[in-house]
């Protein structure tokens, strides 16, 4: 089955085709952009991967004038455009001749915006991105089969490194209450269903019944499990780390407490090459306030971050605000939980299941 057919059935909409023009990136500004400069910045897994999210976004008129790795070890590129060219379409022609600029009609994507608006996003995110999505689109291809592959493209996958002789530390960061446990403990379930040796730890000790309900879940995985005071050093032996391939750390959902102990644990891990790697990843709750989770990125935005997991999916069936602030910071998002459920309700985030969060609200 195509990818067209399958998301029309899915997504319930009839045919309706649409066609653009194809566009290329140009990679050397001229004197003509000197003036009135639009700069943008667009994040990606790699270089080549953001010069592609660029030609999406940008199109002919584009031009990338510098790039940077990020902490996350992705890649920003600084693109001018001018003021004149937001909105336009470029197309190419064969002579090589000067792009000619036409409006984007996107009169096929009213049952796209209808969704969009009933999953929370805001309006002029709606509009914006349907213009992005337009642009790109291929002939015959359906306007909700376009904006999933497109919106599904914009989003960064987090990957998990299985490095043979390397302990992964794998801490997850956020808010109290926004599933940073029971997450870690899904993780927990997969990697021992993958026979992979798992060690707990918790920075969590003081808060009553905390180390008691990590405990009981580590019993149930089969994992040794450590609890480690405020005033404790973490390293690979506090943390039990020798001869596991991951170890999970749970944190009190404090970034006053949590992350000065991060950090210094990546210090030592980099001074030390110590055989382990520290990965932290911000926990999102679906159904949190924009104003929250710009607080929540603030506190812990001196941390290095590996990327984000998205929770309490099934609490919400308006996820935009937390979709739409990962969009905008460029992080990778590794997971997505939807459920109680230790075994299926904790997700890979894929390209596929993200756009479906975006239209549906919810994961298929």
């Amino acid at each position: 089955m195509s990818l067209c057919a399958h998301r029309c059935r899915r997504f319930r909409c009839s045919p309706i085709t649409k066609s653009s023009p194809r566009v290329r990136l140009r990679r050397r500004p001229s004197s003509r952009w000197r003036n009135e400069m639009q700069i943008h910045r667009v994040r990606g897994n790699d270089l080549k991967d953001a010069l592609q999210r660029a030609r999406r976004n940008f199109g002919e008129g584009a031009l990338v004038i510098s790039h940077e790795r990020t902490s996350d070890g992705g890649v920003t590129v600084a693109v001018a455009q001018r003021p004149a060219q937001a909105g336009m379409q470029a197309s190419t022609t064969s002579s090589g001749a000067e792009p000619a600029k036409q409006e984007v009609d996107i009169t096929a994507y009213d049952e796209v915006r209808q969704r969009l608006a009933q999953t929370g996003f805001d309006a002029e995110w709606i509009e914006s991105n349907l213009r992005r999505a337009a642009h790109a689109a291929r002939h015959g291809e359906h306007p909700m089969d376009r904006f999933g592959v497109f919106i599904g493209s914009e989003f960064r996958i987090a990957h998990l490194p299985n490095t043979p002789g390397v302990t992964r530390l794998v801490a997850f960061i956020g808010n109290t209450g926004v599933g940073k446990t029971t997450g870690l403990v899904k993780l927990g379930a997969r990697f021992v269903q993958a026979k992979r040796k798992v060690g707990m730890a918790t920075l969590d000790s003081q808060r009553v019944g905390a180390v008691d309900q990590y405990r009981g879940y580590a019993e149930m995985l089969g994992a040794p499990m450590r609890a480690l005071h405020a005033d404790e050093t973490l390293t690979t032996q506090t943390l039990g780390a020798h001869g596991k391939d991951v170890v999970l750390l749970d944190t009190k959902g404090c970034a006053e407490s949590d992350a000065p102990q991060l950090k210094a644990l990546h210090r030592t891990l980099y001074d030390q090459t110590a055989g382990a790697e520290l990965d932290t990843f911000l926990v999102f709750s679906a159904s949190a306030s924009r104003s929250a989770l710009r607080e929540v990125t603030e506190a812990f935005s001196d941390l290095r971050l590996a990327g984000c997991v998205i929770t309490k999916i099934d609490e919400t069936r308006q996820p935009a605000a937390v979709l739409e602030h990962i969009l905008e910071l460029g992080l990778p998002v590794a997971f997505v939980s939807d459920g109680q459920d230790l075994g299926l309700n904790f997700r890979r985030a894929t390209p596929e299941l993200l756009a479906d969060l975006v239209l549906l609200g919810r994961v298929e």
